[in-house]
């Protein structure tokens, strides 16, 4: 109301071509300030990276070592994606399995989940989700005291055992002797806690991957401390996988992946960390 007041004032003061100059006057000065707004908000979109979470539900070494200090595998993967290209920035999330599931069953998972394998999603032939090529052979041990040894030789060598895992994980074969109660499980938060369950020897056996194992326990004391069964729990390869519709991003990272020198590189990273068995990209 009061702008309306003021310009009908000017009007009766000034000439009408006095009137009109003053109109395109502070139009010019509107226009200028909305180009320079325009600008600056084009300039912060072009320089704005695209973010792509790598989502794992490992919290374990070597895979995440320190969340806080990005430090583990899953950090090495991500940050050399980050230094081979400017226009994505990757950043490793934990995120834990049952968020995880809820996310994929509601179409709402927006990013690409690290360290996996098809059987673990019930999509062994790859076709309920989009999956890279192999990352890297993996493998989880049946782990027993020195002092009460157990050696896996099938389902029953677990009848009426007490089986260490981490809340949350699912066990193949062993997940159905507990619920036809052939066996017990006992369930904790890390794996730290549940290699020292087994030292107190709280538990008949664990299963541990291997690596996890090798970093949490020196070799001396592992071999004088622990058995592994010959016959491990599980072998596996793991991978990147997502949904159909985050297909492209996939395929973007694969590209990388393919190149001699990330491979050169990620070789020597998972030597680093002990997968020496297998340790390459399919």
């Amino acid at each position: 109301m009061a702008r309306s007041v003021f310009l009908f004032s000017l009007s009766t003061i000034l000439t009408d071509d006095q009137f009109r100059e003053f109109i395109l006057e502070h139009l010019k000065r509107v226009v200028l300030v909305i180009l320079c707004i325009a600008t600056v908000w084009f300039s912060a979109s072009l320089n704005a990276k695209q973010r792509v979470s790598l989502y794992s539900y490992h919290l374990m070494p070597p895979y995440i070592i320190d969340e806080d200090e990005y430090l583990g595998l899953y950090f090495d993967f991500a940050n050399y994606l980050n230094r081979v290209q400017s226009n994505v920035k990757y950043q490793v999330v934990y995120v834990p399995r049952k968020r995880l599931d809820h996310l994929l069953a509601n179409d709402q998972m927006d990013g690409i989940i690290i360290g996996v394998n098809p059987v673990w999603f019930g999509d062994k032939n790859q076709t309920r989700y989009t999956w890279s090529k192999a990352l890297f052979f993996d493998r989880d041990e049946f782990v027993s005291h020195q002092k009460n040894k157990l050696e896996y030789n099938g389902p029953s060598s677990l009848y009426g055992k007490s089986i260490g895992g981490i809340k949350g994980f699912k066990y193949f074969g062993v997940d159905q002797l507990v619920k036809q109660k052939k066996a017990m499980r006992i369930n904790v938060d890390s794996e730290t806690l549940l290699v020292d369950i087994l030292k107190k020897q709280r538990v008949d056996v664990a299963i541990i991957s291997r690596a996890t194992l090798d970093y949490l326990v020196p070799a001396g004391e592992r071999l004088n401390l622990f058995h592994l069964s010959h016959q491990p729990h599980d072998q596996f390869y793991r991978y990147l996988m997502t949904p159909h519709q985050n297909k492209a991003v996939l395929q973007q990272i694969e590209q990388f992946m393919s190149q001699r020198a990330f491979q050169a590189q990620w070789l020597g990273q998972l030597n680093r960390y002990g997968f020496t068995q297998g340790a390459v990209i399919d």
